[in-house]
């Protein structure tokens, strides 16, 4: 698989016990734009290859959205908030997961979004805003 044609990304095993816990809480924390899939996950470190269940957001769902100006992308981002918290906060840890994943390969999409994120902050905080 070519680097432009890979996804990166943590696969967790989830204790049978706990299954239907995280499934549920999962299922409501990506209700608004993404649908469950099974697919295979392949270890950067050479281990088995295994089946997974990932959330993906696909053109069908009616929470898609289709290609976006950056800027009110992120304008939308810092604005934002969920279940989970500020937008701008996942979208700081999804950039230093990736990085963690690894530095030779940028999400420049992601990077971009999280600069134009924290130059936003930076004109609301001396403008007063949060």
């Amino acid at each position: 698989m070519s680097a432009s044609h890979r996804v990166l990304g943590t696969a967790y095993r989830i204790k049978p016990a706990n299954v239907a816990h995280v499934r549920a809480y999962l299922d409501l924390r990506e209700i608004n734009g993404y649908t469950l899939h099974e697919t295979t996950f392949h270890p950067t470190q050479g281990s088995t290859d295994i089946r997974v269940f990932v959330y993906i957001g696909t053109p069908e769902n009616p929470q898609f959205s289709g290609p976006q100006d950056p800027q009110f992308v992120a304008e939308r981002i810092y604005s934002s908030s969920g279940q989970s918290g500020l937008n701008r906060s996942y979208l700081f840890s999804l950039e230093s997961a990736l990085l963690d994943m690894d530095p030779e390969d940028t999400d420049y999409h992601v990077v971009d979004l999280a600069e134009r994120v924290r130059k936003l902050a930076l004109v609301r905080s001396s403008e007063g805003l949060s």
